[in-house]
């Protein structure tokens, strides 16, 4: 304990000695903390929000959950009112039944094509994806693979919920790799570690959601489409 002391001296003095010696005097002081979120002034301003990458449009987005996912919205009048309320569905703001009105309503968010009718060429592709725009994919993804899992057969999971090659060549064109296998295995054993008394057909449509949720929310799968 004392040698890690010393060491820990030692490198206090050494970094002193170095802002020194850079002409940037070191005065300690107490840091002021202040109990709000703080940086990020295009976050937490009116600035723009945009991050740097481009990603899947919303046309793909939406075409993953109805064409691949083989999902569509609950109707209005089988929604339970204890999860969505009447105002929230006319709202568009139900995404666990109906994730693509949802989707569609935040679809501004998730980066838009600008088009010119007078040279098509010249349409730009859809810009960047906003952090508004991924949570509201993450939300309606989520709520999707949920709505998937009540299907006879889950339309990501043709052979069972522990075989995930059709899931990863679906929706990001490649096998799955060893470690991501371990890793959806394990997810699979603690959401059943959690629930040891859940029945096993609840068990399973959770499980699968898990793993479909956590692929569609990966940056791979949204920069491959």
């Amino acid at each position: 304990m004392k040698g890690m002391k010393a060491l820990k001296g030692t490198a206090l003095v050494l970094g002193v000695m170095s802002l020194t010696a850079c002409g940037q005097g070191f005065t300690p002081s107490a840091d002021d903390h202040v109990a709000a979120p703080q940086g990020g002034g295009t976050v937490f301003t009116n600035g723009q929000d945009n991050t740097v990458y481009q990603t899947a449009s919303y046309a793909t987005l939406r075409s993953v959950i109805t064409d691949v996912m083989l999902v569509s919205d609950t109707p209005n009048a089988s929604v339970p009112t204890a999860d969505c309320a009447a105002a929230a569905l006319t709202a568009n703001a139900c995404p666990k039944w109906q994730p693509l009105a949802y989707l569609a309503a935040n679809a501004g968010s998730l980066g838009a094509p600008v088009y010119n009718s007078a040279d098509p060429t010249q349409t730009q592709a859809p810009g960047p994806i906003s952090s508004g725009g991924i949570k509201a994919w993450i939300l309606a993804s989520s709520s999707a693979s949920g709505l998937m899992m009540t299907q006879a057969t889950p339309a990501l999971f043709p052979k069972g919920i522990n075989d995930y090659t059709y899931l990863y060549n679906a929706l990001v064109g490649r096998n799955p790799t060893d470690v991501e296998i371990q890793t959806l295995n394990q997810l699979e054993a603690d959401i059943a570690a959690k629930n040891p008394s859940m029945a096993t057909a609840q068990l399973t449509q959770r499980q699968g959601a898990a793993v479909a949720t956590a692929v569609l929310g990966s940056m791979e799968f949204l920069m491959v489409n």
